[in-house]
């Protein structure tokens, strides 16, 4: 109890192999930085054999960078974000496994950079409504080898955003994957791949999975530069709208 910074660090090519972790749980204080610390360097990996739980109290945020070529992974486990989460990944690395994010302290955001990949099938805000941004940068979002539907449990309350240099989409030979949520940002989507990129009519699930749609607000493609196709095909419904 009354922890200060508490930080987990994983450096210099090391493996690290973990069947639980609780980040901040503790953390208690006034008038200093509480910020518990993930950080995974130099081409390291961080892997989670169960569910993992990035929680807060006292209002502080737990902050996690990834860099180097590292890797942060959880298989089928879950990353439970119960408090304010702040992800960097930046420099080639990765996340590979399930993210939920829960509770009324829940928000912030997981940003992928330069490179890097979230490697995730099954992304989910649940809880009382808080927002959460999903940033792509130069990053890509690499939910698997399958026809995948980007249609978020709790939608409505993430943010999907292409940076300047680009989010990045690269769609398998053979399979289609549609994109029902909003994205924004300054950046374009970059379509790569051999497979189908289709926009949709904005439609967004509830947190408990049923399927909400929007008429007054049908656009998917909002990002500033719109869609650079570098490979395959793109294709749009009906009211999803070109970009510019």
């Amino acid at each position: 109890a009354g922890a200060v910074s508490p930080y987990l660090y994983v450096t210099k090519g090391s493996q690290m192999t973990i069947s639980g972790l609780e980040v901040g749980r503790m953390v208690s204080g006034s008038g200093i930085d509480l910020s518990p610390r993930i950080r995974i360097a130099d081409g390291s990996k961080l892997t989670g054999t169960k569910a993992l739980r990035l929680n807060r109290r006292a209002g502080c945020t737990v902050r996690m960078d990834v860099s180097g070529g590292s890797t942060f992974e959880t298989g089928t486990e879950t990353v439970f974000c119960t408090g304010p989460t702040v992800a960097e990944f930046t420099d080639g690395s990765s996340f590979k496994g399930a993210v939920q994010f829960e509770g009324n302290m829940s928000g912030g955001s997981w940003a992928f950079r330069s490179g890097s990949v979230f490697k995730c099938s099954a992304f989910a805000q649940y809880g009382t409504p808080t927002d959460v941004s999903l940033v792509f940068d130069g990053g890509a979002w690499n939910p698997g080898n399958s026809d995948y539907e980007f249609m978020l449990k709790g939608g409505a309350y993430v943010d999907l955003v292409a940076g300047a240099n680009g989010f990045v989409l690269d769609v398998p030979e053979g399979k289609t994957w549609k994109m029902f949520q909003k994205v924004t940002g300054e950046g374009a989507v970059v379509k790569r791949g051999e497979g189908l990129l289709r926009f949709e009519r904005q439609t967004v699930c509830n947190q408990t999975g049923t399927v909400t749609n929007r008429p007054t607000d049908t656009v998917t493609l909002a990002c500033a530069k719109g869609v650079r196709i570098e490979e395959g095909a793109v294709a749009f419904a009906e009211g999803a709208g070109a970009g510019p």
